[in-house]
């Protein structure tokens, strides 16, 4: 019998490899072999151990009865001491390398659901899979014995029980691991996701439907290069525009337009974005499913899009660092919120001619599969490896439940023989950005979020938490029927969670495709994790560094590498604004003889932001009492002064910028 991967596959093989570095890994033939049997055996293959098991917990009906997918489909729970999991009972997932393999395997075990799906995965040529959807025959017996060839594969790795809420669950799960054990096709089960939970606080300050007293963006912590994380997104902005790739009115242009897609549920019909595309969701429906654990959240996906991509400037008081170059941003729902939607989703944007592919896609929902079938996630690993071929990054949440996603279990006696306890997906999927959140304004995990170890840590699987990102306080627009319905302009509220840090991520990872449209997914992640700050190294003065946090989100660095690769060889001029006090409508005021503070920004391509020593007038003649980028001006007549600021870059070549401001008694 020819076998299509290793005669078991149980968890994943340790690597130092940082993502982005090591394309190679995305190849189908590296992901279907990284869950290898091929581990240290213990000392002692004597002594009596027990072999893993299933037990049957009245206790997780109720739970598996919440995750139910559809009304003629039921839902298993599978748990081993705080990992759990709901997939769909009596449903596998089949890949095979041919459509014709694929059901022949699927004829032996149950009847075949539709056609099968194509992924293709994999460089240059790429390897193309069929991945079919089966519904198990019921008069199949389970086979018990299955656990006895599981110890004499992987010798006293398992020796749990893992508690299972009905018989129907109890007969998938055996069934998935005789089918992998016959190594002739690679078995996945059909995984449940769950939206990672949001807390919310509606901010009634933020109702300016007139625009007075909106929320500036240059202003919010998180967005701005001032707070205690410098995530500099509004430098990354003003770096863009600087290389003529944003207008005067902060959009990009027609070419520097990047498509994105938010996985998710719940998009109310008055979303604050420029091209909302609902093609794949219930537009103005609330979502279904609860958040992990159990908490409501019937506008998950509303809150995600907008802190990806809120454009700026429009008086909605939210923003998104995706904003000024956010192209069509499709919304879309999974059938059942299940692996097996996920997957077609994939196979139909990964489609040969498939039209409007989206550059970056956010996940913010996770399911946590124990160690025993952390091997039935391979399948989503081939569809991220797909849509990577593609050119797409995907980005997601790790999680708001303090787990360690890296948490290890060793063999006793044996020699480095430990593994993940979890396999939590997306975010630990092979090529996934897993982010988790910081706290408000701090560089200090915040205390809800899921964490990981480092990289190189024992049993490690080398997909771990890539990045942090801000998670507490994010503004997004307020949800229908909070004071008004549909939500009022200007209405915000405070988001916090995993899944508010990482469609900050997201849309940061669009800022650089703008900066560079021709990166490959692979070249886009890697600019996003080499450009970050280090946990280790990049903490604000006093602060001890925190052994988990490996990296932090830094907007400007990776805008800023992008776009000097795709322009070497040309020297930008600088820009130059006056941004304090703020430009508006109106002609700032001052009392006469009371010091008027001025601000100016300057941002060079080639030199940064605060690239230029600013040279100061008042009424066009020279001030050499001011210097740097703020200063203290006393206009002591009742008249209109004009201030100006000019720059020069290395380069010698010159910006400036003027402002009115009316002095009166």
């Amino acid at each position: 019998m020819r076998h299509f991967l290793p005669a078991f596959a149980v968890c994943l093989a340790g690597s130092a490899a940082a993502q982005g570095d090591d394309p190679g890994r995305l190849d189908p033939a590296v992901l279907i072999e990284k869950f290898s049997i091929a581990r240290p055996e213990p000392d002692d293959r004597t002594r009596p151990v027990p072999r893993p098991a299933l037990r049957v917990e009245p206790a997780l009906e109720r739970r598996a009865e919440d995750l139910r997918p559809g009304p003629l489909r039921a839902a298993g729970v599978v748990r081993s001491g705080t990992a759990e999991a709901g997939f769909v009972a009596g449903e596998l997932i089949l890949v095979a390398d041919s459509p014709t393999e694929a059901k022949a395997v699927a004829a032996r075990i149950g009847t075949p659901i539709g056609a099968p799906l194509r992924l293709t995965a994999g460089t240059p040529e790429g390897r193309t899979l069929s991945v079919l959807r089966v519904r198990l025959d019921p008069r199949r017996p389970p086979d018990d014995a299955v656990f006895d060839r599981v110890e004499a594969a992987s010798p006293h790795r398992f020796t749990r029980v893992y508690e299972v809420s009905s018989e129907a669950a109890r007969d998938t799960l055996t069934a998935a691991l005789d089918l992998q054990l016959a190594g002739e096709v690679s078995v996945g089960l059909n995984w449940i996701f769950e939206p990672v939970a949001l807390d919310n606080e509606i901010l009634l300050e933020g109702v300016t439907p007139a625009g007075a007293g909106f929320v500036n963006p240059f202003d919010l912590p998180y967005l701005n290069g001032e707070g205690a994380a410098r995530i500099g997104v509004t430098g990354a902005w003003h770096l863009l525009k600087a290389a003529g790739l944003l207008d005067d009115t902060g959009r990009a242009t027609a070419a520097s337009r990047i498509p994105l897609a938010v996985i998710d549920q719940g998009f109310h019909d008055a979303l604050d974005l420029s091209m909302p595309d609902p093609r794949g969701a219930a537009a103005g429906r609330p979502g279904g499913r609860a958040c992990a654990g159990g908490a409501a959240c019937p506008w998950h996906g509303s809150h995600v899009a907008e802190i990806m991509a809120a454009p700026i400037g429009n008086m909605r008081a939210v923003a998104g660092p995706a904003g000024p170059v956010a192209g069509p941003v499709e919304l879309q729902t999974l059938d059942g919120f299940e692996s097996w939607s996920l997957l077609a989703w994939i196979a139909d944007r990964t489609a040969p001619g498939a039209a409007a592919v989206p550059r970056v896609v956010n996940m913010s929902f996770a399911a946590t599969v124990p160690d025993l079938w952390a091997w039935s996630t391979v399948a989503l690993d081939l569809g991220i490896a797909a849509l990577d071929r593609a050119g797409t990054l995907v980005v997601a949440a790790a999680g708001n439940d303090r787990a360690d996603i890296d948490a290890v279990r060793c063999v006793e006696g044996g020699a480095g023989a430990c593994h993940e306890t979890a396999r939590r997906v997306p975010c630990e999927l092979t090529g996934v950005v897993c982010v988790g959140a910081l706290g408000q304004d701090d560089v200090r995990i915040a205390g809800f979020s899921a964490a990981g170890a480092l990289p190189g840590t024992p049993g490690q699987d080398g997909d771990s938490i890539d990045i942090y990102a801000p998670g507490v306080a994010i503004l997004a627009g307020a949800d229908p029927g909070a004071g008004t319905s549909p939500p009022a302009q200007g209405w915000t509220q405070a988001v916090s969670g995993s899944s508010v840090a990482a469609p900050l991520v997201a849309g940061v990872a669009a800022l650089i495709a703008a900066a560079d449209p021709g990166l490959g997914a692979d070249a886009l992640r890697g600019l996003l994790l080499k450009g970050a700050w280090s946990g280790a190294t990049d903490l604000p003065p006093g602060q001890a560094p925190d052994p988990r946090l490996g990296r932090f989100l830094n907007a400007e660095r990776p805008v800023r590498q992008a776009l000097a690769a795709r322009f070497s060889g040309t020297d930008f001029p600088p820009l130059v604004e006056i941004v304090r006090p703020r430009p508006g409508l109106d002609m700032p005021a001052v009392q006469m003889g009371s010091r008027l503070d001025v601000e100016a920004r300057a941002v060079d391509v080639e030199e940064g932001i605060g690239c230029c020593a600013p040279r100061w007038t008042v009424d066009g003649l020279a001030r050499s009492d001011l210097s740097g980028p703020r200063v203290g001006i006393v206009l002591e007549q009742n008249r209109t002064y004009e201030i100006g600021v000019t720059v020069t870059d290395g380069a010698g070549q010159t910006a400036s910028d003027t402002m009115a401001v009316r002095a009166r008694p």
